[in-house]
């Protein structure tokens, strides 16, 4: 998944994905694989502190935001 060829041809537009945002291609299919079972907001939380090993939540992304990283995959 770090592989920049993958990420070439999963992302839709080329210049998708290419500056180090908060939710970069990697992060954003963990999310998905991660199956979401309650609400969007409460599952970021959760994954952003899984993946920081902090024991309490703390808002990183909002649901907005990984609604557009979702829009710019194939």
């Amino acid at each position: 998944m770090n592989d920049s060829d993958f990420v070439t041809r999963h992302r839709a537009p080329s210049t998708d994905f290419t500056r180090r945002r908060g939710l970069p291609f990697f992060n954003l299919i963990l999310f998905l694989m991660n199956l979401l079972k309650s609400a969007i907001q409460y599952e970021l939380d959760t994954f952003y502190s899984q993946l920081a090993d902090r024991s309490i939540p703390q808002r990183e992304l909002t649901p907005s935001a990984f609604t557009q990283a979702r829009k710019k995959m194939i």
